[in-house]
C-alpha cells in the first residue's frame, strides 16, 4: 500500500535513527509511522536519490500516495498503451505499494488512457422488431 506523505518523512526520520518526540506528543503520522517501522522488523532502509531520501522495502522502492499518477501514466505510456493487470506486474517488481484495482482507477481517469484505447459510443439504437402473426414451426 502506498504511503500519505506526511507518514513517509516521519518513517525516514525514523529510519535515520532521529529522536522520537514523546508518546503523547506524537502526531498520528508520527504513530503510523512507528508501528509500520515495527512490523517491518527493520527491512525498510534508505538511499538518496536526486537529492531526496527514498525508503526502500526488502530492495522495492517504497511509494507515496503522490507519485503514484506520475508513475503508472510513465508507465503507461513506456508500454504503448497496456491494461492495468500488465502495468502492476511490470511496476511490483521495482515498486511496493501498487494494486490493480488503483491503477485501473487511474487509467480510468486518465485522459491519454482514452486517446489510445477508444471506445466508440456513437453506435445507432437497436430498433424492435414487431410481427404481425404467431410465427409458426412446420
Amino acid at each position: 500500500m502506498a504511503i500519505v506523505d506526511d507518514i513517509y518523512e516521519a518513517l525516514i526520520k525514523i529510519v535515520k535513527g532521529e529522536p522520537q518526540p514523546l508518546v503523547k506528543e506524537r502526531t498520528k503520522a508520527q504513530r503510523t509511522a512507528s508501528v509500520r517501522y515495527w512490523r517491518a522488523d527493520g527491512k525498510i532502509t534508505i538511499k538518496e536519490g536526486n537529492g531526496k531520501k527514498i525508503l526502500y522495502f526488502q530492495g522495492r522502492r517504497m511509494l507515496r500516495t503522490s507519485e503514484i499518477n506520475k508513475l503508472v501514466g510513465d508507465e503507461f505510456d513506456r508500454t504503448k498503451g497496456s491494461g492495468a493487470a500488465k502495468l502492476v506486474c511490470s511496476l511490483r517488481e521495482n515498486y511496493v505499494g501498487l494494486s490493480r484495482v488503483r491503477v485501473q482507477n487511474i487509467l480510468n481517469s486518465d485522459k491519454n488512457h482514452f486517446r489510445r484505447n477508444t471506445k466508440f459510443l456513437n453506435k445507432a439504437t437497436k430498433k424492435p422488431i414487431h410481427a404481425r402473426d404467431v410465427q409458426g414451426i412446420k
